[in-house]
């Protein structure tokens, strides 16, 4: 969908004959241009309006001056014109063709008094799918210009295709200019069908009388039409009776209103089940309003009116005051004072005291309910979701039943292995005491032929009346089918049998009364006795019952309503699935296929209500599905492993997985990924290095056998055994050393034949045939085999060679008859023995419990480590060369080895040691941040977080608000102040305080993504709408009092920044040294190419995956800005950013080819650091070059991962940008990265300050990945003397969020964006008995001194003093025994000092830099 001024090309431009007109105007096979309220445009082929095809009745065509409405191309004409609606909706249904059309609507607001925003706003659905929200026509395009809307995939609904534009209230009226529906012969139906009926009004009986009761009073159902005769038994509202009658009975419908009746007032009428309507002779409709001679039935001071929303009758509280009025806040949802829409008795709430919705009425609906796509079985649009707010009803197996509320199926809910399956009939079927609105439940039921059928339905905390329908419509006698029925685990039927209880095809009610709420579910169990477990329908009744969950095609809101598109956090999509991969693996058994674990628990929901309460949406189901081939026939598989994981055999080749997701609000979507399975056969053959340090031997030392002593210490494939000198044989620890070699291959004959082999060696050498020694010598020299060998196919070889030391080592392996190439000799991948070359710390306390890696190679094929004999836990294996796992307890010294199918490595030895309290295991345990009430804090889509020089946390957030949080040392927060930072679409992805100053002034960046998509900006508005602003906090407020705010307003620093049409905004700011302000923008492009679609002309091609949007002069790069003056950068055209030059700002390129550089760090090296999200498939082209500016598509180079940066300003990255000439995607000529296959998503990134551990880690580089579902991971970085790291990041945390900050002391803080929630890594470890600095907050400052820092660690006691390279800290004030505060004395800029603490028990000791004057 797209909102642009449109220039459409006039299908006919001719001059029209009359005759022919006529025939355009009533049944042109063409596309179908409907002029709304105006005559027929005759030169551009638009239809008179057809008013037949519109409701209500009353909505008026209005002229206005031509010309008034702005519009460039032909159709502008249409503008002069339009309808609206003084009341209620406004729809027009259409009737068309079986086709899948694209549906265009044109508006303009042209109405002076509604020239501000928020005046006309209204829905516009299809077909009752909700495709805007909240459409402000004035706030899109301003006032006298044209609106141009485009839906494509449109199909017709029951032949017919419904544009309703819905109402909003205490809005204007909704209306609209002109329609296009266009497709081939979508103009054919208009004059052959006849119009639509209009909808008739309910049917309100005319007799006061009770021809057919006793006791009971005559009344009438809105709900279901129906007359209902309703028992005495009810009592008052909410009486005790109300718990006795069957599903439907209900005591306290407030809404059936007559003789004068009112549950407000009266013994209350109910729902029976049992329907009168037949004994009631000829009832008289009721008129569509209410005559003003009719009485007034409300108690005193109120009105009687009705709600059309949901055509019930209301008695509306005279207290409800004026629209708008102070009394309307004080009401419940529910009960909205200002419903203008709510007429009677000449009144409104344009004119009068405005009815409103009283207690107990309503659903919490103020919109027109909008179905969503459907998951239902029946594949119905959902128009009743079966939830109010303390009902739940749901039809099991079975669509939904609007004339009693029941919604359709909803297979989410089942828990047990088994889905069971759906039965449907037309059987009728009725309740035991007749017919009831809800019978159509029981000709449907869900059955299994498994042992369990459960249902987990969530509800709130609290208890609730359960009621399970049940029929027996199939067997015919006692006995034939048996099961028992559980609910949350208790029994409450024993051997139901349905026949028994009730007989054949009649309904059975089972009612459960006081069932409490477990873990937020009711979990509905039926076990199988004899034959299969069934039910048909499942109704929950009491506070809050179906303010959870929904019958399938619905989907639920916080507050229990069906929602609509505009809670996706800004994106165009809700549900997302993330399979992962490629995968790939290797076939190390030859059996022909591998096991291989997928994880798809990347997968997440943008869904977000911000309630209240703030609701998050959630995956709950996920479903793989793959086809492999067994005995000649395609087999698919499913797999629907609730947690997202699984593992499975796949075949050798590659496989192609499907993984859809459905996550809480039923939203469905589907990702592939490809699953690799390779041989383990590798060209090359393998060798062995061992060392003999300055020993030296006449013949080779080696046993023939691998696994024999002395174990290899290095190991590597060579393409072909041709090492004639040091060089070629590799740099290995101990390449000075005497050391021996052994190489194992296989040869692969091309031909049979006899075949001959020629060793050159400098020093002895034996070469192996088939485990016989076919050739060997004890000197120097060139050594041929003796004798030629028959050989065919493939033949295993080993040759060991000694090269005593101070030697140039030489051997080189050739054949006469045979090139032997790196395609000519194997090796088995699956038998290479593993190798421990170092690990990252050798030594640990007796209680073990930290984290190590060990380096080396060949760690596959079913791997282990073992501390002496005991098997380490926690094992990653993330490289075949680094191992991650978790030391065991133990004592003195142990050898370490990594086992593997192939054998055991050569050991390393690793001791444990009774640890000072200053060296200590690296442990950290997770908790989160936490509330006033000690509940988790909930904080939804945090993407940016920092600490500010006040100390206090501060988060930004991607629904556009500012957090600024005083939290104490155990993380509780206790003082929050908020501010918003615009439109919930502006996300805050980035926040900053600058180092070189006190002031409370944060940074922050704002972008509103996916601008194009949800028609947010025009085009030249949207790519440009990019910002960097500050806002200035109190040092004393910490929250909001009467008349002493918190923090100020935001103010533009700078503006015109670009921005994608997708998820890549303005993202980090970062701070330097020199003073520079550098700020992270995301690329536009997936590798250089844009494909725009052509919108808004309708049918044409979308938008690529990244948005549509070429690059431009600053995206994908990191961007140097000033901070201190307000920078508007300007552009000398906005029509095709590809060709854009900024002509004014000072805002500049600082490091380009950074595809989305979500996270970046200033290291103490004074080296920047930023991670860069990777490309993905199917998400875009390459470019290949840009001669003269062209540009042309390529393939998906293999650059698909995450990747870490070390930044050099100036040079190019690798993501082209065609725009400023950066054509080629990750040549070698780029800056390399320093690790390229980060996981997938790895953004925020930090260097750990902090001295915990005696300063293990302190300088490392660890950088936090995203987390939708999993728990995340954190990966560790060792940064060596210069800046660059070894190649490798082990996973260092198994959990994780967003972005990563570090916390006073030493923690990991980290938001987690649709968890709600702040997870926190503590670090871990006995205190120490000395006094010890774990560091400073914050960790920087300006040059000049005074900032107020807190000083963290042990031992302090009551009088510590502190000193910053060696000056001292004044005005301390001392928090307890581990913290106190002072203020920084002045040191020259740019440098970094040690701080020393003398407390209670001596001087702390320094581990380098821990404070850093800016």
């Amino acid at each position: 969908m797209t909102a642009t001024r449109p220039s459409p090309t006039p299908i006919i431009s001719l001059l029209i004959s009359s005759s022919l007109f006529l025939l355009l105007s009533v049944a042109a096979a063409a596309p179908l241009r409907i002029n709304c309220g105006g005559d027929a445009l005759q030169s551009i082929a638009f239809r008179e309006d057809l008013p037949a095809y519109v409701s209500p009745e009353n909505s008026i065509p209005l002229s206005i001056p031509k010309g008034t409405v702005q519009a460039s191309g032909t159709w502008q004409p249409v503008y002069d014109s339009y309808r609206y609606a003084p009341s209620g909706n406004l729809q027009y249904k259409i009737p068309v063709p079986s086709a899948t059309y694209t549906v265009a609507l044109m508006f303009a607001e042209t109405y002076a008094p509604l020239f501000k925003k928020g005046a006309r706003i209204f829905s516009v659905l299809i077909n009752g799918v909700n495709k805007l929200d909240a459409l402000d026509v004035f706030a899109t395009s301003g006032s006298n210009n044209a609106l141009f809307l485009s839906f494509g995939n449109i199909s017709p609904v029951a032949g017919f295709i419904t544009i309703t534009l819905a109402r909003i209230p205490g809005k204007e009226n909704p209306m609209i200019s002109a329609i296009v529906i266009n497709a081939p012969n979508a103009d054919q139906l208009v004059s052959q069908s006849s119009p639509p009926p209009p909808t008739q009004p309910p049917v309100t009986p005319t007799l006061t009388t009770d021809p057919t009761c006793s006791n009971g009073i005559f009344a009438s159902n809105p709900v279901t039409k129906q007359m209902a005769c309703c028992p005495s038994a009810c009592g008052q509202c909410g009486g005790n009776g109300c718990g006795n009658f069957a599903p439907g009975q209900l005591c306290c419908i407030s809404s059936i209103n007559i003789a004068a009746k009112s549950c407000d007032t009266d013994v209350a009428p109910c729902v029976p089940s049992k329907d009168l309507s037949a004994v009631i002779p000829n009832p008289a409709p009721a008129p569509t309003t209410t005559p003003s001679s009719s009485p007034n039935q409300c108690p005193a001071g109120g009105i009687l009116g009705e709600n059309p929303f949901t055509s019930l009758s209301a008695c509306c509280k005279s207290v409800c005051g004026k629209c708008g009025g102070n009394n309307c806040g004080n009401f419940a949802a529910g009960e909205l004072c200002c419903i203008s829409s709510i007429n009677s008795l000449g009144k409104s709430c344009s004119s009068n005291p405005p009815p409103c919705v009283p207690d107990g009425l309503v659903t919490k609906v103020d919109t027109a309910p909008v179905p969503p796509p459907s998951t239902a079985d029946n594949g119905l649009a959902c128009t009743v979701s079966g939830a109010t707010e303390n009902q739940f009803r749901m039809n099991a197996a079975g669509p939904q039943v609007e004339a009693a509320l029941v919604g359709a199926d909803n297979k989410q809910y089942i828990s047990s292995t088994s889905v069971g399956e759906a039965f449907n009939s037309d059987i009728p079927v009725s309740g035991p005491s007749g017919p009831a609105p809800w019978d159509t439940v029981y000709s449907s039921h869900r059955w299994t032929k498994e042992s369990v059928l459960s249902y987990k339905i969530p509800v709130p905390a609290g208890t609730f009346t359960v009621k399970l329908l049940f029929a027996e419509v199939y067997f015919s006698a006692v006995g034939l089918r048996t099961f028992d029925v559980f609910i949350n685990g208790a029994t409450k039927e024993q051997n139901l049998d349905i026949f028994k209880a009730v007989g054949k095809n009649v309904g059975l009610v089972k009612t459960y009364n006081g069932v409490p709420s477990k873990n937020g579910f009711i979990d509905v169990t039926l076990i199988k006795a004899v034959e299969n477990p069934m039910i048909s329908g499942i109704f929950i009744e009491g506070p809050g019952a179906g303010s959870k969950a929904v019958g399938g095609g619905c989907v639920l809101g916080a507050t229990g309503k069906a929602f609509a598109g505009d809670l996706n956090n800004g994106f165009d999509h809700r549900s997302h699935s993330v399979p992962g991969g490629p995968y790939i693996a290797t076939d190390f058994n030859n059996d022909g296929v591998a096991t291989v674990a997928l994880d798809g628990t990347q997968s997440h929901s943008h869904y977000s209500d911000p309630g209240p309460p703030e609701v998050s949406g959630a995956i709950v189901a996920y479903k793989w599905t793959w086809q492999v081939m067994e005995n000649g026939v395609l087999v698919q598989k499913v797999n629907t492993n609730k947690s997202g994981k699984f593992s499975a055999s796949f075949p050798l080749g590659k496989t192609t997985i499907t993984l859809e997701v459905v996550d809480t609000t039923g939203d469905v979507a589907m990702e592939s990924t490809e699953v690799e399975v390779k041989s383990s056969t590798t060209n090359g053959a393998y060798c062995y290095f061992y060392d003999y340090g300055a020993k030296s031997f006449a013949t080779v030392p080696l046993p023939a056998g691998l696994n024999s002593f002395p174990k290899p210490l290095f190991g590597d494939v060579k393409p072909t055994i041709s090492m004639n000198n040091a060089a070629a044989f590799g740099n290995f620890p101990f390449s000075q050393n005497a050391f021996a070699v052994r190489c194992i291959y296989f040869v692969e004959i091309p031909k049979t034949g006899v075949y001959s082999f020629k060793v050159q060696h400098n020093g002895p050498f034996k070469l192996y045939y088939a485990g016989a020694i076919l050739a060997q010598s004890n000197s120097m020299g060139v050594t041929t085999t003796p004798d030629k060998y028959y050989m065919q196919k493939l033949h295993s070889f080993q040759i060991t060679y000694f090269r005593p030391k101070n030697l140039t080592p030489v051997l080189v392996l050739t054949s006469p008859e045979l090139e032997l190439t790196k395609s000519v000799l194997q090796h088995d991948s699956g038998n290479v023995l593993p190798i421990i070359t170092g690990l990252s710390k050798s030594e640990s306390t007796p209680s073990g419990g930290e984290n190590i890696q060990i380096f080396g190679s060949a760690f596959i094929n079913g791997v282990s480590v073992k501390f002496g004999n005991k098997l380490a836990s926690n094992l990653i294996s993330s490289d075949p060369g680094v191992l991650q796992v978790t030391v065991p307890e133990g004592f003195g010294s142990v050898p370490i080895t990594v086992n593997t199918n192939a054998g055991v490595s050569n050991a390393v030895t690793f001791t444990y040691i009774s640890g000072t309290t200053l060296n200590q295991p690296v442990i950290f345990t997770q908790t989160k941040l936490k509330d006033l009430d000690g509940s988790d804090f909930k904080v939804s889509f945090i993407a940016g977080i920092t600490y500010g020089p006040d100390g206090r946390l501060y988060m930004g957030s991607s629904k556009g608000n500012l957090y600024a949080l005083a939290v104490d040392k155990n993380f509780q927060v206790t003082k929050k102040c908020i501010r918003s930072a615009g439109p919930s679409h502006r996300a805050v992805l980035g926040v900053a305080f600058s180092p070189f100053s006190n002031q409370l002034k944060m940074y922050f960046t704002t972008s509103s993504m996916y601008w194009k998509n949800e028609n947010i900006f025009p085009f030249e508005e949207g790519w440009t709408n990019g910002k960097i602003q500050s806002i200035d906090f109190s040092p004393t407020m910490l929250s909001d009092e009467p008349g002493k705010p918190c923090a100020g307003s935001p103010q533009d620093v700078v503006t015109g920044l670009p921005v994608s049409n997708h998820d890549h905004g303005i993202n980090k700011l970062q701070f330097l040294p020199t003073g520079e302000l550098i700020v992270g923008i995301g690329g536009f492009t997936n590798g250089g190419v844009s494909i725009p679609g052509k919108k808004p002309v309708p049918g044409d091609a979308p938008d690529d995956l990244l948005g549509g949007v070429a690059s431009n002069p600053l995206s994908a790069a990191l961007v140097s800005c000033p901070y201190d003056k307000v920078t508007n950068i300007k552009y000398d055209q906005y029509v095709d950013p590809e060709k854009s030059k900024i002509i004014s700002g000072q805002c500049k390129v600082y490091a380009s080819g950074l595809r989305n550089t979500f996270g970046m760090t200033v290291h103490t090296n004074g080296k920047l650091y930023a991670t860069d999200n990777g490309p993905n498939k199917n998400f875009g082209d390459f470019s290949t070059n840009c001669f003269g500016g062209s540009k042309s598509s390529g393939s998906m180079p293999s650059v698909l991962k995450d990747k870490l940066y070390l930044i050099e300003p100036g040079k190019y990255h690798g993501h082209p940008n065609l725009n400023r000439k950066e054509c080629v995607p990750y040549p070698p000529s780029a800056v390399q990265p320093l690790i390229s296959n980060l996981q997938s998503s790895s953004n925020g990134i930090v260097e750990y300050r902090s001295n915990t551990f005696g300063g293990a880690i302190k300088g490392d580089l660890f950088i936090s990945k995203f987390t939708g579902q999993h728990e995340g991971r954190v990966s560790q970085v060792k940064v060596g003397s210069n800046g660059k790291n070894i190649g490798y990041a082990p996973i260092f945390l198994g959990f994780s969020g967003l972005n990563v900050v570090e916390g006073p002391r030493g923690e990991f803080i980290m938001p987690r964006v649709y968890k709600s929630e702040v997870v926190i890594a503590k670090p871990s470890y006995p205190a120490p008995a000395v006094t010890f600095l774990l560091g400073v907050h914050p960790k920087q400052g300006p040059a000049m001194g005074g900032t107020k820092v807190l000083i963290t660690g042990h031992n302090f006691g009551f009088t510590p003093q502190a000193t910053f390279g060696g000056k001292a800290c004044t005005n301390i004030d001392v928090h307890d025994d581990d913290s106190f505060t002072c203020i920084t004395p002045p040191n020259p800029k740019n440098t970094q000092v040690s701080v020393k603490v003398v407390g209670s028990a001596g001087t702390s000791p320094s581990y380098g830099s821990d404070y850093w004057y800016m």
